[in-house]
């Protein structure tokens, strides 16, 4: 068994989740293009447990009766006159080029987040820079397929109830019609939150930079 209890391994669990929540997937809607090497983190924490069995089975060719003698000592007995097998020291561990390379993080130039009902694009990092423009496409997830692609008017609509922009802060909406929204950014502190979506299926939202051509 596994546990994820530190908050960000666990969203990142989370995002890579299937609608049923029976698999961690690499290839997820919510999941992919999110995270700086997120499949290895994956990967990661699926071969924790064989990675750890592994060590602990591994005990080399010579018979060793220390490692575990800490949490299972063997009783004193005076009585036994059986030979003990010469303890051998135990080699030191190898080392390895497992760990993941020490690459600087690319700083988010805007933050995307889950509201009640919609989601809310925000300002990223303090050091970033802001975009210029920001294009969003938005659908309901499906089990299978690109969900832009099976896109349905029937849906929902950006620009028709129930759907409804309930904050737009330090931004000039240029387009919004069908599934898509296209704003500029007047000032570093923005938002854009958008409301009215169905609670009972999950959204996948869609968020590119679009510069201009002479950037």
């Amino acid at each position: 068994m596994v546990v994820a209890q530190h908050k960000p391994i666990a969203t990142l669990l989370g995002d890579s989740e299937n609608p049923a929540h029976t698999q961690w997937q690499r290839d997820s809607s919510n999941f992919k293009n999110k995270y700086v090497y997120g499949a290895s983190h994956i990967d990661f924490v699926k071969r924790a447990v064989a990675k750890l069995v592994g060590v602990l089975r591994d005990s080399g060719d010579e018979y060793d009766v220390s490692t575990l003698a800490d949490i299972f000592p063997r009783p004193v007995d005076d009585t036994d006159a059986r030979p003990r097998p010469e303890q051998v020291p135990k080699p030191k561990p190898k080392e390895t080029t497992d760990e993941y390379p020490d690459i600087p993080r690319t700083q988010a130039r805007y933050r995307l987040q889950r509201t009640s009902g919609g989601f809310s694009i925000q300002r990223g990092h303090k050091d970033a820079p802001a975009p210029g423009v920001l294009g969003v496409r938005v659908a309901y997830d499906i089990r299978q397929g690109n969900p832009l692609k099976k896109y349905d008017e029937a849906d929902f609509r950006l620009d028709r109830a129930p759907i409804k922009i309930e904050r737009q802060d330090g931004i000039d909406i240029q387009e919004c019609s069908a599934n898509e929204i296209r704003f500029e950014i007047r000032e570093p502190d923005f938002n854009l939150t958008v409301g009215g979506f169905d609670l009972n299926r999950d959204l996948y939202v869609n968020v590119r930079i679009v510069e201009p051509e002479n950037a």
